[in-house]
C-alpha cells in the first residue's frame, strides 16, 4: 500500500525524534514518547534481550511509559506470550514472526516489534491496531532505535572506564603526596637526630649517615 504524504511526514518526524542522546534512559524516554504521540498509542515498553554470556537469559524491561505499565492486564497478557529464554530455538522462531499483533482480553491491541540485536518494542493501542504496512514502515526507525541503544551502552562503558581511570590517578596522586610528606618528615628527623644514625647493606657497605656524625 502506498504511503500518504501525511504518513510519510509522521515517519519523518518520528525518525528525527528517535535515538537522540547519549544516556540510555533519557534517550528511550524521548523516543518512546515520540512513538506514542505520533502513532496515537496508549503505552510503550522496551525490553532488552541479554547476550548469550549473561546468566539470566530472560528478557529484561528497560523503560516503559507509563512507568507501571507492567501492571496493565493487556501488557501482562502480551508478556506472557514471550518465550522464557532469549537464546533458544523457540526465541529465534518467535523473532521470525515479528512484527506481531496481540489482541488482549480487554480488546487493547499490543504490537510487538523487534529492535534488531537489542530486544523488543511493545506498543499498546486502544481501538483499531496499526495497519500492517505501518508496522513494516517502522522497521528502519526501530533499527535506528536499536543502534542508539547500543551506542548508549557503549558510551556508558566508556564513561565507567574514564571514571575508573580518574579514580586510579587520584589514588596514585594521593599516595605520592603521602610519600612525599613521609619522606620530608623522615628527612627532618634524620637531619636533626642527636645520635649517629646510619644505614648499611648486609655486606657492610654504608649507604647513609646522619649529619650528627660530624659532631661526634
Amino acid at each position: 500500500m502506498k504511503e500518504t504524504p501525511l504518513q510519510l511526514q509522521i515517519y519523518f518526524e518520528l525518525a528525527l525524534s528517535v535515538g537522540n542522546g547519549a544516556e540510555l534512559n533519557a534517550m528511550l524516554k524521548q523516543s518512546i514518547s515520540a512513538y506514542l504521540r505520533k502513532l496515537s498509542c496508549a503505552a510503550g515498553m522496551v525490553l532488552r534481550c541479554p547476550s548469550a554470556n549473561d546468566d539470566d537469559a530472560r528478557y529484561q524491561p528497560v523503560l516503559s511509559i507509563p512507568k507501571r505499565i507492567d501492571r496493565n492486564p493487556a501488557i501482562v497478557y502480551a508478556l506472557e506470550m514471550l518465550p522464557n529464554r532469549c537464546q533458544d530455538k523457540e526465541w529465534k522462531a518467535f523473532l521470525c514472526q515479528l512484527p506481531l499483533l496481540v489482541t488482549a482480553p480487554n480488546k487493547m491491541q499490543i504490537h510487538i516489534m523487534e529492535l534488531p540485536h537489542y530486544g523488543l518494542l511493545l506498543l499498546a493501542k486502544n481501538g483499531d491496531p496499526l495497519p500492517e504496512h505501518v508496522t513494516k514502515s517502522l522497521q528502519p526507525i526501530n533499527r535506528k532505535l536499536a543502534d542508539a541503544c547500543h551506542a548508549c551502552i557503549q558510551n556508558m562503558k566508556v564513561e565507567q572506564l574514564v571514571d575508573q581511570l580518574k579514580h586510579e590517578v587520584e589514588e596514585r596522586e594521593t599516595a605520592q603526596v603521602k610519600l612525599a610528606r613521609s619522606k620530608e618528615k623522615y628527612q627532618g628527623i634524620f637531619e636533626n637526630i642527636q645520635d649517629v644514625y646510619y644505614e648499611a647493606t648486609i655486606e657492610g657497605q654504608v649507604l647513609e649517615v646522619s649529619p650528627s656524625v660530624v659532631d661526634s
